[in-house]
């Protein structure tokens, strides 16, 4: 089975190759990265620079992919070797031109800085005051002390190139040193694939709402006045299905008595449905071995009990427990009926 992100492409050599979508949008993503900052000459470069004030920055203030860029660039900028030639596209802690990058070889001395974002060129025009400025305020850090007195040696005999008017970079991953799609595209799928039982969620036949809030629940994400206390929240600890204990995920569908007489109910509704399943561990939905069909009538189970719980709070209205189980069927005969 081909999970659903993927798609099959024909091989030269004959068979089928698997693409994975995800990996792929992820990779389409650093090719505009790279023109924008990187190449020379570049219309988006120049007008990055005209409206940063003749610096360019790895990731363009004004850009509305610029979230999307800032996820990239943990991934996408070690893989790029600065070569220094004028300094002005070089970010002096997170590109590698030479020294490695700044920011995790030296990351006491980078938790100091000031300007994380500062250039090549402008570190090393105002290097008399960050000399200052480090040895003022590294007194408190030893290891930071240590870590700028190795980078004070470097940089003692960097001398940025006179003949070379811009500076260039390299693409590591790529013989040509130019930055490709399928480059980048073949470093992520090198990576250990992330088995997550998270992601059988998505198979069960549910509405997505109810995936969403199922997937949720699983981490343990609901607004409930505990997790909603632990975000600063002043909330008195009042439950209001059983009026009983602080209100917790674990409690809403373990413990709650209201709870155990929904399920209690439900098992006993009608003899077509005696051989589904219920439980009161919300796992239960993640559980691979488990039949389709118990997990989703117990995401559906869980949904409606947590729209009764809101409407209560937010319209105060209420449902009996006969009636909210009527409710669950009616979901489920809608879906597999």
């Amino acid at each position: 089975m081909v999970p659903w992100d993927t798609i099959c492409t024909p091989k030269k050599q004959g068979g089928l190759g698997v693409i994975n979508l995800h990996a792929m949008n992820f990779s389409l993503l650093p090719k505009h990265l790279w023109k924008w900052t990187y190449t020379k000459e570049n219309l988006w470069s120049s007008l990055a620079a005209t409206l940063q004030n003749n610096r360019i920055s790895l990731v363009p203030a004004f850009s509305p992919l610029r979230a999307s860029f800032q996820c990239i660039a943990p991934l996408f900028v070690p893989m790029i070797t600065a070569v220094p030639g004028d300094g002005k596209a070089i970010l002096f802690w997170h590109h590698n031109w030479g020294q490695g990058t700044l920011k995790f070889r030296f990351e006491d001395l980078y938790s100091f800085t000031l300007e994380p974002d500062i250039t090549l060129s402008q570190f090393l025009a105002n290097w008399h005051i960050n000399v200052r400025m480090f040895r003022s305020s590294l007194r408190t850090s030893l290891s930071a002390s240590s870590q700028w007195s190795m980078l004070e040696c470097s940089l003692s005999i960097l001398n940025l190139s006179a003949t070379r008017k811009s500076d260039d970079f390299i693409w590591n991953l790529n013989p040509e040193g130019m930055f490709s799609v399928s480059s980048f595209y073949n470093f992520q799928m090198s990576f250990p694939k992330v088995n997550s039982s998270l992601y059988s969620l998505w198979k069960l036949n549910i509405p997505p709402r109810m995936k969403i809030f199922a997937w949720q629940m699983s981490l343990n994400k609901l607004a409930t006045i505990d997790n909603l206390k632990k975000r600063g929240w002043q909330l008195t600890s009042f439950y209001t299905l059983c009026a009983s204990d602080e209100e917790t995920v674990s409690h809403l569908y373990n413990t709650c008595r209201f709870f155990t007489q929904v399920v209690h109910l439900a098992r006993n509704f009608s003899p077509v449905y005696s051989d589904l399943v219920f439980t009161s561990n919300p796992h239960f939905l993640i559980r691979k071995s488990a039949p389709l069909a118990h997990r989703e009538i117990m995401a559906i189970l869980f949904f409606v009990l947590w729209r009764e719980r809101c409407n209560r709070i937010f319209s105060e209205s209420v449902l009996s427990a006969q009636t909210m189980v009527e409710q669950i069927y009616l979901e489920w005969e809608a879906l597999h009926f």
